[in-house]
C-alpha cells in the first residue's frame, strides 16, 4: 500500500530555480525533510513524484490564472480567486459573455441564476456556437459535460487558451500572459488541486505547444518560436526593445526635476521681487546700452569679414538643399523606376494598337489570300491521291475480293461447326431470346410510348371476355346493389332509433300521452295502411308522377356525371358556414347519390367530385396560407370517403403492428413534460418504500428538470418517441404501394392546383401542405382513435392513449416540416430530427402524387353508362331529394348562368319542392338514373363513337394481316386465304357468345358485321380513318399509330380490371358481413324500444277519467256553454283569465296590454286531436284579431328540451313561460 504524503510542507515558489533555457518551466528540487517524524515514509525517489505532481498542479493552477486574466481584459469585469473558478465556469455564464463580447449574434441571451439548473445548459450550447463561429478546431472545443458535470475542466481551460491564441492571430483579442513562476499558491491549494486532478485521471493537455497545434489544424505556417531566455537576458531584452521610451522617460523626469529648481528658487525670488525688478531694470539697460555701443563698433571694423561669413553661410545652404533633394530623389527612386516602367508601358500598347488597327484594315484581303492558299495545296494533295488510286484500283479490288470471300468462308465453316458441336446449348440460347424478345415485347406494349404493330397483334388477343368475367361483373353490381341498400336500411333505421329515444325521454319527463310515440312507430314502421303511403310517394301510378319520378332521375344523372354543379355548390355552402343541416346534406345527399363509392364508376365519379371541388377551392384563395388557415369543403367531404372499407384495410394494415406494439408494452411512457415525470417519480418512490420522500412534491418545471433522475427519465423517454416515431415513419413509407388510389389522387389534385394557382411558390413548400393532407386528415385519426377505425379491437388505457397522442404528435411535426416552439419547449431536442425526417417525407409526400390519371386506373369512358346492361341505381330518401332541389334552385342563377343549361331546364320542368312539413320524412326512393339527352349522332359524340368502331374493326384486321405499320396492313390486298381465316375467326366468336349465358337487354350494339366480307371490312376501316383523320383524332403521317396506341391501352387495362374486379368482390363480401352484424344489432334496439311502447300502450288502457268542476265557476259554465252548442273538444278544455295565468306565472306579458287589465282577458286552451292544442285570446266576451292559434306539444316539448324558458305566441303578441306552460298542460290534460 503506498504511503500518503504530509500536507504540510514547506514549499514556495520563490525558492524554486527554472530550468535552464525554458523560462517559468521550474526546476524540481529536493526539500529537507529530515526534520519531519513522517519522513523516513519517503523513499529516496518519493520526492521527486511528490515534487512533479505539486509542480504540475502549480501549473495548471497557474494556467487558469493566465485564463482569468485574459478573459478580465476582454469583458472588463472581475472574475472568482483562481481555486474556485472552475466550479464559477459550470452555469456557462462567464463564458457566454466572453463570446459576447467577440460574437454578439450568437449569445442573443444568458440563463443566470444564483443555483445551477438544466436550463445553464442552454448557455454552453450558445458558447458552442459562438466558439465554432469564430473558427475554432473541433478538436480543441469541449463537450458539455466536461463543463457543466466538470467531468474534464483542464480541457476548458485548454479551449480558452487556444481561443486567445486564435483571436490573438486574428488581432481580435490581446495575447494571453504566461504566469507560470509568477503567481504563489499556498500549500493547501495546491494539495487540493493535485488531488482532484489525480482523482478525475485525465492527461493535462500539452499548454506549451498550443500555438503550434492550433498552425497544424488550421493549416496555417507555424511561428518560429524564439529560444528561451534567462531572466537576466529578458530584462536587457526589453531594455533594448524600449530605449526610445526609457530615453524620453528619464528627460521627462530630468525635467520634472529642473522645474522643481527652479519653482524653488523662483519662489525665493519673488519675497524681493520689486527690488529685483528695479535692478534688474537698471542692469539691463545699462548692460543694452554697452552691448549697442560694442555691436556698432565692432561692425564698422569688421564690415568685410561680415560680408564674406554670410556668403559662406549661404553657399553652405544651397549646398545642403541639393544634398536633401538628392536624398528626396534616392528614396523615390522605385517610384518614379516604376512611373517610367508605366509611361513606357503605354507608349508600347499605344504602338501595337496602332499597328492592330493598320492590319484590322487589311484582314479580309489577308483571310482570303490565306484560303486561297490552303485550297490550293489541298487540291493538289487530292489530285496525286486520286491518279495512284486509279492506277492501283483493278488490282486492289480483285485482292480484296478474294480476301472477303475466303475470310467468310472459313467464319461460315468455323460457326457451323461450332453449332453442330454446342446444338443443345443453341436452342437454350433460342428459347431464353424468344422469351426475352417476348418479355421486351410485353414491356413495349405496356411502357412504350408507340409500341410497334407486331407486339401489339401478339396480346389482341387478350381483349377477349370470358363467361367468367360477365359472371363476375354481374355478382359485383348485385353484391354492390345489396351493400347500399343495406347501408341505407341501417342509417334510417339509426334516425328512427334516435328519434323514438327522445319521444321516450320526454315521455317519462313529462308524463305526455303516448300517441305520437305510437304515431311515430306506426309512421316509420309502416303500420299505416297502403293507400295512405301510395298516395304520398313520388313513384305513384299516374303520368304526372312518372314525369316528376324521370326528371329527377335526370336530374341526379345530371349532378352524378357533371361535378361543376355539385363542386360548387358545396362551396357556396362553405361560404355561408357549415350548419347542422349542411353537415348532414354532406354526409347523406352526397354520399348517397354515389353510393358511398361502392364501385369502380361511383368511386371515379366521387374522385371526379373532389377535383372539381379542390379546383374551385383553390381558385377561391389568393395565398398558400388561407388554404391552411381554411376548412375547404371537399376535406369535410373527403373525410367520410376515407371511412370506406379499402381505406379502413389500409389503415389496419399499416398501423396494427405499430399501434399493438405501443399499446402491449406495459413499461412504455412517452411523457415529455419534466414536472409531470418527476411527481410521477415521487409517486413511485412513496409507493414502493411506504415512506414520505424527501424531494418536495411542488416544484417548477425547470426546478424538477435539476433532477438527475427525472433528467435522465426524460431523455429516455425522448429517445423512445423518436425511436416509434422511426418505425412509424418507415412504416407508412413503405406502404405507398398499397395506399388506396382515391387517397393518392386527392393529393396529386391538390399539388396540381396549388403548383398552378401558386407558380412561384417553392415545390418543397406545396408538398408539406400535401403530405400534411395525408397524414392528418387520414392517418393520424387512425393513430389516435384506432379502435374507432377497426385497427384494433381492444380497450386504450389513457395511459396508452397519451403515448399514441405524443407519436402523433410527432409524426404531425414531421408532416408539416415545422419546428418545436416554446409551447413545447421540452421537445425542442429532437428539432433536428424533425428537420431530418421532414426532407424525407416531404419525398415520400411526392410519390404519393405520382399516380396515372382516374380514367386510366378505372378504364372509364363516356361509353360506360351506354354499354352496361343495368342502370345507376341510388337509394335516397324524400326529404332528401326535396332538400337537394331546394338548394339548386336556391342558388341556380350561380350554378346555371346559362338560359339553355341543361340543369335549369329541369329544374323548370319539376317547378319548386314541397315545403318540409309536406313530406314524408321516412320513405325512401329507388332512382335509376338517365341522362336526359342520348344524342350519338350530335358532336364530339359521333367522333367517339366512330373512333370506337373504327378500333374495332381494326381488332379483326390485325387478327388476320400481318405488316410493318397499320397503314401497310389497309393497303394489303385481300387473299381467299384471308377470307376463310376471317369468316372462321367470325364463326368462332359466334359460338363462343352463344355458350355465354347472357340475360335479356335492351342495349343496341354499337356495330353489326354480320355479312361484311374482310374486304369490305377493311374497306370501311380505311373510311372511318379518313374520316378520323380529317377531325384530327388520327394522322396518315405517322401511319395511324394514334389508332394502335388506343388498342394496346385497352390491352393493358384488360388484365388490371379482372384483378380489381377480384378484388372488389372480396373487399364488398367483407363489408356485407360487417353490414350485417351492425343489421342486428339495430334491430335488437329496435325491438326493445318497440317492448317498451307496448307496454306503455298498455298502461294507456287504465287511464283514468277526467274529475267533472265544480258547479257555478267559470270552468263548469264554460263546459255547459260547449255542451250546448255541440262543440265540446274531444279531449277537453279549460278557460283561464289573463290575470289567473299571470299569478300562476304561465303568462309573462302581453302586448299593448297592461297586468291592471288582464282580468277582461280570457284565454281558452282545446284539444280536439292527439298533441294539438288551440289557443282562443277573448276579451270581455269578443274574439281578438288574430286571437287564435294551434300550438303542437311536439313543438312545446322540442323548445323545452332546447333550453328556451319563453314562448311567443299569437305572432310575437304574448310571452308564456314554457316550463309552467308545459306543466298546466300535462295537469289538465294528461293527469
Amino acid at each position: 500500500m503506498r504511503p500518503e504524503l504530509p500536507t504540510d510542507l514547506n514549499f514556495t515558489i520563490e525558492d524554486a530555480e527554472d530550468v535552464a533555457g525554458m523560462h517559468g518551466r521550474i526546476r524540481l528540487q529536493r526539500h529537507d525533510y529530515s526534520g519531519r517524524r513522517d519522513s523516513q515514509l519517503l523513499r529516496p525517489s518519493a520526492w521527486m513524484d511528490f515534487e512533479r505532481r505539486k509542480l504540475q498542479a502549480y501549473e495548471y493552477l497557474c494556467h487558469i490564472g493566465e485564463a482569468k486574466e485574459w478573459i478580465e481584459s476582454c469583458i472588463g469585469e472581475e472574475l472568482p480567486p483562481i481555486v474556485t473558478l472552475d466550479e464559477r465556469l459550470r452555469d456557462g455564464v462567464i463564458l457566454a459573455k466572453l463570446i459576447r463580447h467577440f460574437e454578439p449574434d450568437c449569445v442573443p441571451k444568458i440563463f443566470e441564476a444564483p443555483k445551477l439548473q438544466f436550463r445553464h445548459s442552454d448557455n454552453a450550447n450558445r458558447v458552442f456556437r459562438g466558439i465554432r463561429q469564430i473558427g475554432l478546431p473541433e478538436s480543441f472545443i469541449f463537450e458539455l459535460t466536461d463543463l457543466y458535470d466538470k467531468k474534464n475542466i483542464p480541457k476548458v481551460i485548454y479551449c480558452i487558451h487556444a481561443l486567445s491564441h486564435l483571436l490573438a492571430r486574428r488581432n481580435r483579442a490581446p495575447n494571453i500572459k504566461n504566469l507560470v513562476g509568477k503567481l504563489e499558491f499556498t500549500d493547501a491549494e495546491l494539495l487540493e488541486t493535485q488531488k482532484e486532478l489525480a482523482l478525475s485521471k485525465i492527461a493535462m493537455p500539452a499548454f506549451n505547444n498550443i500555438g503550434n497545434q492550433l498552425a497544424r489544424e488550421l493549416k496555417e505556417p507555424i511561428p518560429e518560436t524564439e529560444p528561451e531566455l534567462s531572466e537576466e537576458e529578458g530584462w536587457e531584452q526589453q531594455w533594448k526593445a524600449h530605449t526610445d521610451q526609457l530615453v524620453m522617460l528619464q528627460a521627462l523626469s530630468r525635467g520634472y526635476l529642473v522645474r522643481q529648481q527652479e519653482l524653488h528658487r523662483h519662489n525665493q525670488l519673488k519675497q524681493h521681487e520689486m527690488q529685483f525688478i528695479h535692478l534688474q531694470s537698471l542692469a539691463r539697460g545699462h548692460l543694452a546700452r554697452v552691448q549697442q555701443s560694442r555691436q556698432q563698433e565692432a561692425l564698422r571694423q569688421q564690415t568685410g569679414h561680415v560680408e564674406q561669413l554670410q556668403a559662406l553661410a549661404r553657399g553652405h545652404l544651397a549646398r545642403e538643399q541639393a544634398k536633401a533633394r538628392q536624398r528626396a530623389w534616392r528614396q523615390c527612386e522605385p517610384m518614379v523606376v516604376q512611373l517610367q516602367s508605366l509611361a513606357r508601358a503605354q507608349a508600347a500598347r499605344q504602338a501595337t494598337d496602332a499597328r492592330r488597327g493598320d492590319l484590322r484594315q487589311h484582314e479580309e484581303l489577308a483571310i482570303r489570300v490565306q484560303a486561297m492558299a490552303r485550297g490550293l495545296l489541298a487540291r493538289a494533295r487530292c489530285e496525286q491521291l486520286r491518279r495512284q488510286r486509279e492506277k492501283e484500283a483493278a488490282a486492289a479490288i480483285k485482292i480484296q475480293a478474294v480476301m472477303r470471300g475466303a475470310l467468310v468462308r472459313k467464319a461460315q465453316r468455323e460457326q457451323e461447326e461450332h453449332y453442330i458441336c454446342h446444338v443443345d446449348k443453341v436452342v437454350k440460347i433460342q428459347s431464353l431470346f424468344r422469351a426475352k424478345m417476348a418479355n421486351r415485347a410485353y414491356r413495349n406494349l405496356t411502357f412504350g410510348e408507340n409500341p410497334p404493330l407486331h407486339t401489339m397483334k401478339n396480346f389482341v388477343h387478350l381483349l377477349d371476355d370470358s363467361e367468367q368475367d360477365f359472371e363476375e361483373e354481374l355478382e359485383l353490381e348485385r353484391l354492390r346493389q345489396q351493400a347500399i341498400k343495406k347501408i341505407r336500411e341501417n342509417q334510417q333505421t339509426e334516425v328512427i332509433l334516435n328519434d323514438l329515444d327522445v319521444k321516450i325521454a320526454l315521455l317519462v319527463r313529462n308524463r305526455i300521452s303516448l300517441e305520437e310515440v305510437i304515431k311515430a312507430s306506426k309512421r316509420h314502421y309502416k303500420i299505416e295502411n297502403d293507400a295512405q303511403l301510395a298516395s304520398r310517394m313520388l313513384g305513384s301510378l299516374d303520368k304526372t308522377s312518372r314525369q316528376r319520378l324521370s326528371s329527377y332521375q335526370e336530374l341526379f344523372y345530371l349532378l352524378q356525371t357533371q361535378s361543376s354543379y355539385l363542386g360548387q355548390l358545396l362551396f357556396i355552402m362553405n361560404q355561408r358556414g357549415t350548419n347542422e343541416w349542411s353537415k348532414k346534406f354532406i354526409e347523406t345527399v352526397v354520399l348517397s347519390l354515389f353510393g358511398f363509392a361502392q364501385n369502380q364508376r361511383e368511386e371515379y365519379l366521387l374522385l371526379k367530385l373532389f377535383q372539381t371541388a379542390i379546383k374551385i377551392e383553390i381558385d377561391s384563395i389568393n395565398e398558400v396560407s388561407e388554404f391552411l388557415r381554411g376548412n375547404p369543403v371537399f376535406i369535410k367531404l373527403a373525410m367520410h370517403y376515407y371511412r370506406g372499407a379499402k381505406e379502413r384495410k389500409y389503415l389496419r394494415d399499416l398501423l396494427q403492428p405499430l399501434i399493438r406494439e405501443v399499446v402491449e408494452n406495459p413499461e412504455l411512457d412517452l411523457e415529455s413534460d419534466p414536472l409531470v415525470i418527476y411527481r410521477s417519480l415521487i409517486r413511485e418512490e412513496e409507493s414502493r418504500t411506504g415512506v414520505r420522500s424527501q424531494r418536495p412534491y411542488d416544484v417548477q418545471r425547470e426546478d424538477a428538470l435539476t433532477d438527475a433522475e427525472t433528467r435522465a427519465t426524460l431523455i429516455r423517454h425522448l429517445q423512445q418517441l423518436r425511436d416509434h416515431t422511426e418505425r412509424f415513419i418507415n412504416r407508412i413509407h413503405a406502404s405507398l404501394n398499397t395506399m388506396p388510389f382515391g387517397i393518392r389522387l386527392i393529393a396529386r389534385e391538390l399539388k396540381e392546383a396549388l403548383m398552378h394557382k401558386f407558380p412561384n411558390e417553392r415545390e418543397t413548400s406545396i408538398m408539406k401542405i400535401v403530405g400534411h393532407l395525408v397524414y392528418y386528415r387520414y392517418i393520424n385519426p387512425a393513430i389516435i382513435a384506432p379502435e374507432s377505425f377497426d385497427v384494433i379491437e381492444m380497450m386504450i388505457s389513457p395511459l396508452q392513449r397519451k403515448n399514441l397522442a405524443e407519436i402523433a404528435k410527432m409524426l404531425n411535426q414531421v408532416s408539416m416540416g415545422k419546428m418545436f416552439a416554446d409551447d413545447n419547449l421540452f421537445l425542442q431536442p429532437l428539432n433536428n430530427y424533425v428537420a431530418f425526417t421532414s426532407e424525407k417525407f416531404a419525398q415520400y409526400s411526392l410519390a404519393v402524387t405520382q399516380v396515372q390519371d382516374p380514367e386510366t386506373f378505372f378504364s372509364m369512358d363516356e361509353f360506360q353508362d351506354l354499354t352496361n346492361t343495368t342502370k345507376p341505381t341510388i337509394f335516397i330518401s324524400e326529404d332528401e331529394l326535396y332538400s337537394i332541389h331546394e338548394m339548386l334552385e336556391m342558388h341556380l342563377d350561380v350554378l346555371a348562368p346559362e338560359v339553355h343549361d341543361p340543369l335549369r331546364e329541369i329544374l323548370q320542368e319539376l317547378g319548386h319542392p314541397p315545403a318540409h312539413e309536406d313530406v314524408s320524412h321516412g320513405n325512401e326512393i329507388v332512382l335509376e338514373l338517365t341522362p336526359r339527352v342520348m344524342h350519338l349522332s350530335d358532336g364530339e359524340s359521333d367522333i367517339k363513337h366512330l373512333f370506337f368502331e373504327t378500333k374495332r374493326y381494326l381488332l379483326y384486321i390485325i387478327r388476320i394481316q400481318s405488316g410493318r405499320t397499320l397503314l401497310d396492313i389497309l393497303d394489303r390486298p385481300v387473299t381467299q386465304w384471308e377470307e376463310q381465316q376471317y369468316m372462321q375467326l367470325r364463326l368462332k366468336e359466334s359460338s363462343r357468345k352463344a355458350a355465354m349465358s347472357r340475360p335479356s337487354t335492351n342495349r343496341n350494339s354499337l356495330m353489326n358485321i354480320t355479312g361484311v366480307s374482310f374486304a369490305a371490312l377493311k374497306q370501311l376501316a380505311r373510311q372511318n380513318l379518313e374520316k378520323l383523320g380529317t377531325l384530327g383524332k388520327v394522322s396518315r403521317d405517322n401511319d395511324y399509330q394514334d389508332m394502335v396506341n388506343a388498342i394496346a391501352t385497352d390491352i393493358r387495362n384488360k388484365h388490371r380490371r379482372r384483378v380489381q374486379r377480384g378484388e372488389e368482390l372480396r373487399k364488398i363480401r367483407d363489408t356485407q358481413l360487417h353490414l350485417q352484424e351492425k343489421a342486428q344489432y339495430l334491430e335488437e334496439q329496435k325491438q326493445s324500444y318497440l317492448d317498451y311502447i307496448n307496454a306503455c300502450m298498455a298502461q294507456l288502457t287504465t287511464k283514468s277519467k277526467k274529475a267533472r268542476p265544480f258547479p257555478f265557476t267559470r270552468q263548469y259554465f264554460h263546459l255547459k256553454d260547449l255542451e250546448r252548442t255541440g262543440r265540446v273538444p274531444k279531449f277537453g278544455s279549460y278557460m283561464y283569465t289573463a290575470d289567473r295565468l299571470y299569478q300562476k306565472g304561465v303568462l309573462i306579458s302581453i302586448d299593448q296590454h297592461s297586468p291592471k287589465h288582464y282580468d277582461r282577458i280570457t284565454l281558452t286552451i282545446s284539444s280536439d286531436e292527439p298533441g294539438i292544442f288551440t289557443i282562443v285570446a277573448s276579451m270581455m266576451g269578443v274574439k281578438l284579431p288574430g286571437g287564435e292559434m294551434t300550438l303542437r306539444l311536439e313543438d312545446l316539448l322540442q323548445a323545452q328540451f332546447n333550453n328556451v324558458p319563453v314562448l311567443a305566441l299569437f305572432d310575437g303578441a304574448c310571452k308564456v313561460n314554457v316550463n309552467l306552460l308545459v306543466f298546466l298542460i300535462n295537469k289538465k290534460f294528461y293527469s
